[in-house]
């Protein structure tokens, strides 16, 4: 009489033919093999999402950067066109006395 063995998750489940399989069925197996599978795709999914997240906030701090620097920019162009209306006014005319 031929004994196969079979190991899940380190379990080692011995069977012989025409007895029922010690420790757990073959519908057991399945049922905790399908629930693995779907532990591993639901964590590699929520990994994904991080992933996701993770460079919309790094897309989200570079557009503040930009927008940080068009203000200075802007701030610095004010301020030379500031300086260059005060160097183009014409000199007040000095009183004479």
């Amino acid at each position: 009489m031929s004994v196969r063995d079979r190991c899940l998750f380190g379990r080692c489940l011995r069977s012989e033919p025409g007895r029922p399989q010690p420790g757990a069925s073959r519908l057991t197996c399945s049922i905790a093999i399908a629930i693995a599978i779907a532990i591993a795709i639901a964590i590699a999914i929520a990994i994904a999402i991080a992933i996701a997240i993770a460079i919309a906030i790094a897309i989200a701090i570079a557009i503040a950067i930009a927008i940080a620097i068009a203000i200075a920019i802007a701030i610095a162009i004010a301020i030379a066109i500031a300086i260059a209306i005060d160097f183009a006014a014409p000199a007040e005319p000095q009183s004479r006395g």
